[in-house]
């Protein structure tokens, strides 16, 4: 899972700056990230349905973000493992993500279906920094 972690901060750089074209430069983001594994009788989709669930969700709400899912095709090989990282534009809008779906519970369905296909042995909230972007 370590290699996963790498690859995953390595990529997310890359995917940020296409997330948030217009943000060139030195701007930081906030993130948070999922380092989990797919639960037996749970495929990718499952995990598909929970993103589009947490994106009707930012759609109700007039959130924005992206997400992406992180999965590695070369190194340690394991057809379950998986990152989820959600990004915001700002900590303001993620502090409001966070209450809307977590503490006021407009995400409980979402969550449960969440809990129900992964096992998750980490989760970081973090800073992605876009240095530059070629067009």
């Amino acid at each position: 899972m370590n290699f996963l972690k790498v690859v995953t901060l390595i990529l997310v750089t890359f995917s940020v700056s296409s997330a948030f074209s217009q943000n060139v430069g030195s701007t930081t983001v906030p993130a948070e990230a999922w380092f989990c594994e797919i639960k037996e009788g749970y495929t990718m989709d499952d995990i598909r349905e929970v993103s589009k669930g947490v994106e009707a969700f930012s759609k109700k709400t007039g959130m924005k973000g992206s997400q992406f899912i992180f999965t590695t095709f070369m190194g340690e090989m394991n057809p379950n493992a998986f990152v989820l990282m959600t990004v915001w534009p700002n900590f303001e809008m993620m502090g409001q993500g966070f209450q809307n779906f977590f503490t006021e519970g407009t995400g409980d369905d979402t969550f449960a279906k969440w809990n129900e296909s992964t096992n998750c042995m980490q989760r970081n909230l973090l800073t992605v920094e876009n240095t530059w972007t070629i067009e």
